[in-house]
């Protein structure tokens, strides 16, 4: 009887072996399918109670979390809290991934696809993507004659990651503070399979509480993201 949640007993109850064994011995980590689950089932959480989630946000990716006396979080310094494989698509967008639950945030991407096209990042609110304000900086770095070249764009629509080539490439996005009412700034890494290494950065004057991010290819590739949240204690 695994995954019965919690139970609270009362007084002259007759407390069964099944009782023992499914809440006070398999349940002593309490399982739920969702934090919406949690929150009616204990209102009222005490420091120490530990959860493991079935299913959170929209990702499903399952998590263990023990409530600090403020606040429900993992025990884990980086938690994984979105992640998708996708097959001959042109853009990702991951909605409803930025909470308060964390400042800052990583975004891994490896993408394989055609030999044309840049990748590029846009934040996405409510649903709908940030197509202004956007002002970014950055260098490639040839890995064939070491040559390094730079570039900048200000008052653009979106941010540069990398161009996309038929080897396999990977990257790196730092979030910082997209759930804050400000603006926000990102730094990017990318490594390409036959073309090079860029680092930039760039920052969005869009002072919304950012709650998701698009990543595009101009064609169609195949690859996967995930998406990280980083604890402060």
């Amino acid at each position: 009887m695994a995954g019965a949640g919690k139970k609270t007993f009362t007084a002259g109850e007759v407390l069964t072996a099944s009782d023992v064994n499914t809440y006070l011995m398999e349940q002593s980590v309490m399982y739920f399918a969702g934090t919406a689950a949690r929150s009616s089932a204990i209102p009222t959480p005490t420091t120490g109670m530990t959860s493991y989630i079935g299913v959170t946000g929209t990702a499903s990716i399952p998590q263990i979390e023990t409530y600090t006396g403020s606040a429900w979080q993992t025990p884990y310094g980086a938690t994984l809290v979105a992640s998708r494989s996708f097959t001959s698509a042109a853009s990702v967008a991951f909605d409803n991934v930025f909470s308060a639950n964390y400042t800052n945030y990583e975004i891994f991407w490896n993408l394989l696809g055609a030999s044309a096209g840049d990748v590029v990042f846009q934040w996405r609110l409510t649903g709908a993507d940030v197509a202004t304000s956007y002002a970014s900086t950055g260098v490639v770095i040839s890995t064939t004659t070491g040559a390094v070249s730079a570039y900048g764009a200000n008052a653009s629509t979106l941010s540069y990651l990398a161009q996309v080539g038929t080897a396999r490439m990977s990257g790196s996005v730092k979030c910082f503070s997209p759930f804050v009412a400000s603006v926000t700034h990102i730094t990017t890494h990318h490594s390409h399979g036959t073309n090079g290494v860029h680092l930039g950065g760039s920052y969005n004057l869009n002072t919304g509480a950012l709650d998701g991010f698009k990543i595009s290819a101009g064609v169609n590739v195949t690859g996967e993201i995930q998406v990280y949240g980083y604890r402060k204690s």
